[in-house]
């Protein structure tokens, strides 16, 4: 089985990065590794898992789950979920382009947000769906 890891965070990233609404609401703030003392609100891109596509294709193909997580500590949910809308609109359904390979689709499956037990810090999760293939 061929592995994405790298491909899909670093297109996903890019495709982040370049929705300046988002990175308006997030201060510039997406990480893989969140740094001590990071400013909120912001998103840290999570767990990646990989199961290989069997579809009896020549090209390596995985099937693909990618969490997104957000923080905030704005009162009350509107910003959690306006910064996951964002990132709905930048990703759900995207034509995300990476060299070598087909993303054959990105869909959004799932989200949620909730207060994390320091009580004050209000934690947003959503989960990819994401198709992708060697070229």
């Amino acid at each position: 089985m061929s592995l994405f890891g790298n491909v899909i965070i670093q297109t996903v990233y890019s495709a982040l990065i370049g929705n300046s609404t988002l990175m308006a609401l997030v201060n510039d703030s997406i990480f893989d590794h969140v740094p001590d003392k990071n400013p909120y609100p912001f998103i840290a891109i999570g767990e990646l898992i990989q199961t290989e596509d069997n579809t009896g294709s020549p090209e390596q193909g995985v099937i693909a789950s990618l969490t997104l997580h957000t923080y905030s500590r704005y009162d009350g949910r509107d910003e959690t979920h306006e910064i996951q809308e964002e990132i709905n609109r930048t990703l759900h359904r995207a034509d995300l382009i990476s060299s070598g390979v087909d993303f054959i689709s990105i869909d959004h499956a799932q989200s949620q947000s909730f207060v994390d037990a320091d009580g004050k810090t209000r934690h947003g999760i959503m989960e990819f769906k994401i198709l992708i293939t060697e070229i």
